[in-house]
């Protein structure tokens, strides 16, 4: 067998850092993520988690990955928590090359122009019938009593503003592509979900229950199942989600949502630069990804090989065994989080093929059909998908530690390697004082052989005792 499985073992608070995974990245996203900060005003790390819930999102249930057992199409929720004051939506600026397109078909259906569109339609078929003549007065009268309702029979709507199970379940019949996203609307989705009656924030955390799961949605009124996914990429803030997902009275205390948490600080540019190259170049990429979606429409499947399904395998038991020793209130919040390593095997071969049709367009060839992986290709992919997934888990895992107890981080932080915790936390003050902030990646080259793990411990234990905080462009600096 050709497969690496040279995976260390994943603990929480000690895993991947941005650093460690950034060239996991699709190459398109690793170069706006570089630029990110001077482009759009946030962080690496933070374009770059956007950036791959885009590219599912764009994708929808265009194209499954068959692992023997279930269809699972790319897609999944992401809920990025931000105090910033800034009004900018930059989540929908990072994917806006496929949500205009999206939002351009939805206002096509629900606009004058798709009327007079049908109208031309039916007096060009009405002039090509020798039995009929185009200026027939039935013929006027069908075409000028066009309703609405036969418009609405043919819109699609891929993405919906409202938090609310009645309104998604709306959206998912209305779609034919059988994927409904949810974006931010003028108000905060969680607190949305906060004002819903008990009984329909449990039909909506079941809907997106069920939609991770794979599983057909009950979402029409004779409760008819539909198989469908729906998914969120929203822009929430800290207060908002303690009050509806984290309170005492939560419905989501013992069954959470699979929404994956994203702590994001900064300030993101009110005018950002998309004419940039870089963002340019992955517009291009998400566009594609979603026309490719609505032509194909899941009538395509790759398949999940047993020796790349090895190393999921591997990293599910390392990942059960490390959340057994975590509190059992937290286990729940974590316990669907492997599952997005299929989700990130599926994105690394969708990116690949869509990088070659692009290329193949530019140079006059065509839309052919991409070159098939060899298997040691398909290997290295899922090594990518599980250290990003390790990485997303651990981004997770601290948001819920904020919302769930600090106490945990001292404990977990114990016990990294033969590194002399104190005198390397002087240390890191001491360099902080004397050369300003500083990233992760800079601190550590101004040590001698210092691990990223002991890096990150280190910093963390300071940062939970206040002793340095993080400014907006996600560096490390000496508490005022």
């Amino acid at each position: 067998m050709n497969y690496d499985t040279s995976i260390r073992p994943f603990e929480f608070g000690k895993g991947e850092t941005f650093d460690d995974v950034r060239q996991c990245l699709p190459p398109r996203l690793f170069a706006l993520a570089e630029k990110s900060q001077d482009l759009l005003g946030i962080d690496a790390r933070t374009a770059a988690m956007g950036g791959l819930a885009h590219l599912a999102a764009a994708m929808g249930r265009g194209v499954f990955l068959d692992d023997g057992t279930t269809r699972i199409p790319p897609c999944f929720s992401l809920a990025v928590i931000s105090d910033s004051t800034s009004p900018g939506e930059w989540l929908a600026t990072l994917g806006r090359g496929w949500l205009e397109e999206a939002k351009g078909i939805s206002n096509f259906w629900t606009s004058d122009q798709a009327k007079l569109v049908l109208q031309r339609h039916l007096r060009d078929a009405a002039a090509q019938d020798t039995n009929t003549r185009s200026s027939d007065p039935q013929i006027d009268q069908l075409v000028n009593s066009i309703p609405v309702d036969a418009l609405k029979m043919v819109h699609t709507q891929y993405l919906t503003t409202r938090t609310d199970p009645t309104a998604a379940g709306l959206a998912i019949v209305q779609n034919s592509g059988r994927t409904t996203t949810m974006i931010n609307g003028a108000r905060d989705p969680l607190i949305e979900w906060g004002q819903l009656k008990p009984i329909l924030q449990r039909q909506f955390n079941e809907m997106l229950i069920l939609g991770w799961l794979c599983k057909p949605m009950p979402v029409t009124p004779q409760r008819t199942e539909i198989p469908a996914s729906l998914t969120c990429l929203w822009q929430t803030r800290t207060q908002s989600l303690q009050q509806t997902w984290f309170s005492n009275r939560s419905i989501c205390a013992h069954d959470p949502p699979p929404v994956l948490l994203f702590k994001f600080t900064g300030s993101p540019k009110r005018l950002p630069d998309v004419n940039a190259p870089e963002f340019a170049d992955w517009a291009q990429l998400l566009k594609i990804a979603f026309q490719c979606r609505r032509v194909i429409n899941g009538a395509s499947d790759i398949a999940l090989e047993q020796s790349v399904k090895v190393i999921a395998e591997l990293f599910y038991k390392q990942f059960d065994s490390a959340t057994a020793t975590l509190p059992k209130e937290m286990q729940p919040w974590l316990q669907w989080i492997p599952d997005l390593a299929l989700r990130m095997y599926h994105l690394q071969l969708i990116a690949h093929s869509l990088e070659q049709t692009i290329v193949a367009t530019a140079m006059g060839k065509g839309q052919k059909q991409p070159t098939e992986f060899t298997i040691q290709q398909k290997q290295q992919a899922m090594m990518s998908a599980v250290r990003l997934t390790r990485w997303a888990a651990n981004e997770h895992f601290q948001v819920l530690l904020g919302f769930m107890g600090k106490s945990e981080v001292a404990r977990l932080s114990t016990g990294s390697d033969n590194t002399d915790t104190q005198r390397l936390e002087e240390g890191i003050l001491q360099k902080l004082k004397d050369n300003g902030p500083q990233s992760p990646r800079e601190l550590q080259r101004s040590f001698h052989e210092l691990r990223a793990q002991a890096r990150d411990e280190a910093l963390l234990r300071l940062k939970s005792k206040g002793a340095v905080t993080k400014d907006s462009k996600g560096r490390f600096e000496v508490a005022a």
